[in-house]
This record gives C-alpha cells, sequence and structure tokens, in this order.
C-alpha cells in the first residue's frame, strides 16, 4: 500500500519519496533531505550556473539585524565609559 504511494525515487540516494522536490537548475527529482542544489551535487553548481536567490524581505531583514548589531555596539561602549567613569569617581572620593 505504501510503495504504490512513493511515485517517485530520488535520484541522489534512490530513496522512495512521497513529496518530489524538482530541482529549478537540473530538473532532477529528490527527497526532502537532496532537495538543495548543494546537497545532490547539482551540476549547475559545478557550471557556476546556480545563483542562490534572496528576496527583499531578507535582505531588509539583514540590513536591519546589521543596523541593530552596531547600535548595541554603541550602547555597550557608552556603558563601558559610564562604569569607567563611576569607579574612577568612588576612588577618588575614598582617598
Amino acid at each position: 500500500m505504501e510503495e504504490d504511494k512513493a511515485l517517485n525515487v530520488c535520484q541522489y540516494c534512490g530513496k522512495p519519496t512521497y513529496l518530489p522536490f524538482r530541482c529549478p537548475y537540473c530538473g532532477g527529482i529528490f527527497c526532502e533531505e537532496h532537495r538543495l542544489p548543494e546537497a545532490h551535487n547539482c551540476p549547475s553548481l559545478r557550471e557556476k550556473r546556480y545563483v542562490p536567490h534572496y528576496s527583499e524581505v531578507h535582505v531588509d531583514y539583514s540590513t536591519r539585524q546589521k543596523n541593530e548589531k552596531e547600535f548595541e555596539y554603541v550602547v555597550y561602549a557608552v556603558l563601558l565609559v559610564a562604569i569607567v567613569e563611576f569607579t574612577f569617581w568612588v576612588l577618588k572620593a575614598l582617598v
């Protein structure tokens, strides 16, 4: 019964797959584990035709993350300066 459901076989590992993935570069059919071009040694990787696609949302998120990280470093620097100044103030008051 289960064999009837597996209509396709992964071209990389030979495992029957119930949800086949077709590679947009080589056209092969692969299982979930080998669906990415890197995972099935796609010929387009060797021919350098494979270019990962990044959506605008991904690029926007990466830029926002980078900006937040830079802001975080500025906050840490300000806190460090404040701690050093406080330490000197306390030492000066004790002496």
